[in-house]
């Protein structure tokens, strides 16, 4: 990554053991902070930002991503949701696309009682396209989020054969196919708005704790790579109000 220093603190301001600041980091489209910190003794970085020690830390997650306008709730539950799966994800991402038919399957299981917000989270060092997918997937939600997952797993579908020219043809072809403005997606594709969004994106991930995708959260709960064999049920125990 290329990253500068942004250490704003008045020299000798700060006398805890914890010393914060910001990486600065150029995605190639632009830049986005990252919170970071050095402990007071030099020894430890730290990446991340911290939280209250009299807070809990599922709640203030849960708390953020409602306030959040970076969320694309693109599967919206009904009037019964319980659960709430906030996915940071990243086109390019093979992972991702392993574990999003467990996670769709799990959608479709619970009907109305549970919906999925979409947070692009484009990997730039190593995924040489997926930022323009990300932003790619931002216009197509601010015209219709339900277009969100369709338009994911068509990326998923040719992730392996897709590369940087490519994204902006295959999107174009998506807006047409399912009848959406092309005028306004071209009006926000690798446009100011969008990028500015993508790197919010990128900014909360980092605020709640991503390093890696893909990264869910369950009603604030962290899981990074969910299995067949006990994500349903750590779903059931969220839906019944219990902690896992």
């Amino acid at each position: 990554m290329k990253v500068r220093v942004s250490w704003d603190e008045p020299e000798g301001a700060s006398s805890g053991a914890i010393i914060p600041f910001y990486f600065i980091v150029d995605t190639g489209y632009g830049e986005f902070a990252k919170p970071t910190a050095v402990t007071s003794d030099g020894k430890y970085l730290i990446m991340g930002t911290g939280m209250p020690l009299d807070g809990d830390p599922v709640a203030i997650r849960r708390e953020l991503f409602a306030a959040s306008e970076f969320v694309v709730w693109d599967h919206s539950g009904g009037d019964g949701v319980v659960v709430e799966i906030v996915e940071f994800s990243d086109l390019e991402c093979p992972a991702c696309k392993a574990k999003w038919p467990l996670v769709k399957e799990v959608l479709e299981a619970n009907g109305g009682s549970i919906r999925h917000g979409m947070v692009s989270f484009p990997l730039t060092s190593i995924h040489p396209w997926a930022f323009r997918a990300s932003s790619a997937t931002w216009c197509i939600g601010e015209q219709e989020r339900q277009q969100v997952i369709p338009f994911k797993e068509l990326f998923y579908d040719l992730q392996r054969e897709m590369e940087v020219g490519l994204v902006t043809p295959t999107s174009l072809d998506f807006v047409a196919g399912q009848e959406l403005d092309e005028t306004l997606f071209r009006g926000c594709y690798l446009r100011s708005a969008s990028l500015q969004a993508v790197h919010s994106q990128l900014a909360l991930g980092h605020q709640v704790g991503v390093n890696a995708t893909p990264t869910y959260f369950v009603n604030g709960w962290m899981i990074q790579m969910p299995a067949e064999e006990w994500f349903p049920g750590f779903i059931a125990l969220i839906a019944e109000g219990r902690d896992p």
